[in-house]
Parts: structure tokens; C-alpha cells; sequence
């Protein structure tokens, strides 16, 4: 609500004297009428009050207006007379060559006819004209920049342009230095994504190669156990060792032991099948390399992912770098929230994966590429390991925090 204006034995005293003047001059003829008078009157000047205020508030708003129009209308002229200077700069120069040279000739006595003569004073004259049109033209320049408005709207014109500059320098700089890391990146997720993929091939292989050898070694048990008698409690004996262990030695340890146990003599049938088993060296070697394959993979496999952190390190790096740059930029630009040059290396790096994934993409103005998009191209099982690789990388690099948070800003803020 607006406040009330404070009563005073004052302004008591005032209206009194207003009410007496209603009386006196016939407006009212009561001091209940001249009272109501004194009221009116009191509010109308209120409202003229703020209709007064207003009013001027347009006309000063009406006044700034102007006068930026008058700067903006000044610094037009002004960037006119600089153009004009510059033509007239460049008549003078052809002038001033062209009568140094014909009054060289003169002097020589090689510029005898009359019309010719004519024509050297026809220079001078207009050399003596365009070196006046200079001056004026200095002068007008010199008067619309005496302004103090003009002065301050051209050191902002300037130093907005500095900026600019220095960001453009900046930004220019840090992608000189990135870029060449960003690509090599890149090409080092699609070495180690073909490794890992063919180490899983081999993988896959290898499985199926210790399938198959194992199955060579359980086959041999199954014809020895045929071998026995109904009653024989052997082949029990034979399925036990099966089930507890797995490594070849392990195995022909175990045969052996159980075959020292049948003696000299008598249960041949059982003797026959534990030798029939020992003899099987080719299939117990066969399942021996096998498996040493296969531990082999596994420890490359190990090393392919400790490689993979190697590149976190390297992304996580490159982010961070750019969010130096751009630091800088934001304090230039005032906006603090900016991520311009992070999010563009991340975007670069997601580029070079699309184009080793052969993802549909520009370049010029050509597409080429046989796939639409991640969906289709990871039906490729390389794509797949390419798209896995660098997905992890981004991840462990908790990359899309890392792009879009300013990790100065996070500390600043802990």
C-alpha cells in the first residue's frame, strides 16, 4: 500500500486558510463545501503529480533514444569518412606519381607542347584539391570522435573486437594441440577394439578346442569302462576321477595311483582299461595345449583391458586441457556455464568412430557409409568391439560429467 502522506498542525493550519479563502471568494458557502473543495483540489495534484512524473520518464526514455541513435547515426558517417579517406587516399598516391613523373619529363625537356603543359598544371591543381579533401575529411573524423559517447562506444567496439580476437586465438591454439591427440586417440580405441575382438575369436576357438580335446579324453573313459564286467565297481572309480579333476596330470596322476592299487594279479579287465587310459598321451597332450592356449588368451585379454585404462587416462587428460582453454573464454565472455571446446573434442572423437565404423557421415558435400547408425553397424561384430572400446573409455572417464561440468568451477564450489 502506498504511505500516507504524514498529517502536520502545519498543513492543518494550511487548509484552514484555503477553506476560509473558498468562503471568502464564494465558492463555498459552508466549511463543509470548502472543505470538500480543499480535498479535491489535493487530489487532483496527487494524480498531476504522476501524470507529470510519467510524462517525464518518456521524455528522458525519448531523449536516451535519440541519442543513441545519434551515436549510431555518427559512427555510420564516421565509417563513410574513413571509406572516403581511403579512396581519397589512393587518388592522391596515382596523382602524386603520376606528376612527379610528367614534371621529371618537364624538367628533362622531353614536355614541350602547350596542351601538355596544360595538362601537368591540371595535376597540380587537383593534387592541391584531394590534399584539401584529406584535411576535411581528418577534421570531420576528428570532430565525431571528440565525443565522449563516440570515444566510449568505440573503446567498446574495440575491446569487444580484442576479445573476440584473443578467443578466436585461443580456441585456434588449443585445437592445434588437441586435434592431433584427439585423432591419435582414436586410432589407438580401433587398434586395441581389433585386438580384443580377435583375442575374444580366439577365445571362442579355444573353447571349443578344449571341448573337443575333452571330449577325446571322456571317450576314452567311456570305451575303457565298456570294457569291464557288470559287476566291476571300476568304471565307478573311473567316473569319480572324471568328476574331481580336470587337468591332464591330474588325471594320469590319478589313474596311476588307482592302477598300483589292482596288484599283480587277477582283475585284468580293470588293469586293461586304467593302462588303456594312460596310453591315451596324444589326447591328454592335445588337451594339455589347449588349455595353455586358452590361459594364454586370458592373460592378453587382462592386458588389452589395462591398456583400455591407459586411454581413460589419455581422454580424461584431453577433456581437461580443453577446460583449461575454455576457462580462460568463459572470463572473457562472461559466461561461465560455456563447454564450446570440451563437448567439441568429445564430438570429434565420436566422429572418428563413426567413420571407422563406416556410419553414414559428410565429407564435403558427399555422404558416404553403409550404415544408418550404431544399430545397424554393430550387427558387425569389429564394429561391435569398436563401439565397446570406446564406450568404456568415455564411461570410466565419466566423460559426460567430465564435458559438460567445469572441473575448476566443481573445486571452487567443494
Amino acid at each position: 500500500m502506498p504511505q500516507q502522506e504524514q498529517y502536520t498542525p502545519e498543513k492543518a493550519i494550511e487548509e484552514a486558510s484555503r477553506m476560509k479563502q473558498k468562503i471568502k471568494s464564494g465558492e463555498a458557502k459552508t466549511y463543509g463545501e470548502a472543505e470538500k473543495l480543499v480535498e479535491s483540489e489535493q487530489v487532483l495534484s496527487v494524480l498531476d503529480i504522476k501524470k507529470n512524473t510519467e510524462d517525464l520518464r518518456i521524455k528522458v526514455e525519448a531523449a536516451k533514444a535519440q541519442r543513441e541513435k545519434d551515436v549510431e547515426e555518427k559512427l555510420t558517417d564516421r565509417e563513410t569518412l574513413i571509406a572516403e579517406a581511403k579512396t581519397n587516399d589512393e587518388l592522391l598516391r596515382a596523382t602524386q606519381e603520376t606528376l612527379e613523373y610528367f614534371t621529371s619529363m618537364r624538367e628533362l625537356g622531353e614536355l614541350k607542347d602547350p596542351s601538355d603543359i596544360t595538362k601537368l598544371e591540371e595535376l597540380e591543381t587537383l593534387l592541391v584539391s584531394l590534399e584539401k579533401q584529406r584535411l576535411e575529411i581528418d577534421k570531420k573524423i576528428g570532430l565525431i570522435e571528440d565525443s565522449p559517447k563516440i570515444v566510449e562506444k568505440l573503446y567498446g567496439a574495440a575491446k569487444k573486437e580484442d576479445v573476440e580476437k584473443t578467443i578466436t586465438k585461443e580456441s585456434e591454439k588449443t585445437r592445434e594441440q588437441l586435434d592431433p591427440r584427439i585423432d591419435q586417440l582414436g586410432q589407438s580405441i580401433k587398434s586395441l577394439a581389433e585386438m580384443e575382438y580377435y583375442l575374444w575369436e580366439r577365445k571362442e576357438k579355444q573353447e571349443k578346442e578344449i571341448s573337443a580335446t575333452w571330449k577325446k579324453i571322456t571317450d576314452s573313459f567311456t570305451r575303457a569302462k565298456n570294457t569291464l564286467s557288470e559287476k566291476s565297481q571300476f568304471g565307478y572309480v573311473l567316473d569319480e576321477i572324471l568328476r574331481q579333476v580336470r587337468t591332464p596330470e591330474e588325471i594320469q596322476q590319478q589313474i596311476s595311483e588307482v592302477r598300483k592299487k589292482l596288484g599283480m594279479l587277477f582283475r585284468g579287465k580293470e588293469k586293461a582299461a586304467a593302462d588303456f587310459i594312460l596310453g591315451r598321451t596324444q589326447e591328454f597332450e592335445e588337451y594339455n595345449r589347449a588349455l595353455s592356449e586358452f590361459s594364454s588368451i586370458d592373460k592378453q585379454l587382462t592386458a588389452a583391458k589395462a591398456e583400455e585404462t591407459g586411454l581413460v587416462e589419455q581422454y580424461k587428460t584431453i577433456i581437461l586441457s580443453s577446460w583449461d582453454a575454455q576457462s580462460k573464454i568463459n572470463e572473457l565472455t562472461g559466461n561461465s556455464h560455456a563447454n564450446d571446446l570440451p563437448l567439441s573434442f568429445s564430438f570429434r572423437l565420436e566422429h572418428i568412430m563413426e567413420k571407422l565404423a563406416d556410419i553414414a557421415h559428410w565429407e564435403g558435400d558427399k555422404k558416404v557409409g553403409k550404415f544408418d547408425g550404431w544399430y545397424q553397424a554393430n550387427r558387425d561384430s569389429k564394429n561391435r568391439a569398436l563401439f565397446d572400446v570406446h564406450e568404456n573409455v568415455v564411461k570410466k572417464a565419466d566423460g559426460i560429467f567430465l564435458v559438460h561440468h567445469n572441473p575448476g568451477k566443481t573445486k571452487e564450489k567443494e
